[in-house]
């Protein structure tokens, strides 16, 4: 009941006809928020908020929080552990990271949601493969070590600079495991005490880190 009207985007990863659409649109109507429904829309609608000048997190900002490889880089600046990663610009970067970095590896996509796409690489030649696979797509990609251990997400709530709410999860197995061998996603609500604290604690660290 809050939708008024609706409009059809043959395609929306076509972004100039996206800019093209929601201009037209403010041609006779008063555009004050543009809000993302899901993990894929984030950076379209930071984009859309530069165009057209609207407040809201704009396409660096959004970064953090889509681009694996943005994320990376701006939690390490800030001091926040990470694995060891490397960009796939550069083939010498790459190869001095393989020389210094231990198998298994892991090849992520930098802007899919959760672990979809992701492959594991225990040698070299995995890596190489894997590469000419992807062709002209291989710099939408990073590589980082893989480190086995505990996930957790916490959904959080920030207004004015402010974390009005947080509530962290932990999950039962690993999301990539899932993905990879099969079962379902199960996450569970963590109770107060010291694990929950660490990790909320880390989670105001990242926020601040990413500028929200």
């Amino acid at each position: 009941e809050s939708i008024d009207e609706m409009f059809l985007m043959p395609d929306l990863r076509r972004r100039p006809d996206i800019f093209h659409a929601v201009s037209y649109l403010m041609r006779g109507r008063r555009i004050d928020a543009i809000v993302p429904l899901d993990d894929y829309d984030v950076e379209t609608a930071a984009a859309l908020r530069e165009h057209l000048r609207l407040p809201g997190l704009g396409e660096t900002g959004a970064r953090y929080f889509r681009d694996k490889l943005a994320m990376r880089t701006q939690a390490a600046a800030h001091g926040i552990p990470v694995p060891p990663f490397t960009p796939l610009f550069s083939y010498d970067r790459l190869r001095a990271f393989m020389d210094r970095v231990p198998p298994p590896w892991v090849l992520k996509p930098r802007s899919e949601a959760g672990a979809m796409g992701i492959r594991k690489a225990y040698d070299r030649e995995a890596v190489w493969r894997r590469l000419d696979e992807l062709g002209d797509e291989q710099s939408f990609f990073h590589l980082e070590q893989f480190i086995p251990g505990d996930i957790y997400h916490v959904d959080s709530l920030v207004y004015g600079g402010d974390i009005l709410f947080a509530q962290p999860h932990k999950y039962a197995r690993p999301p990539m495991t899932v993905a990879h061998d099969g079962g379902v996603f199960v996450s569970r609500t963590l109770p107060d005490g010291e694990e929950a604290r660490a990790i909320l604690d880390l989670n105001a660290r990242l926020l601040r880190a990413f500028g929200l």
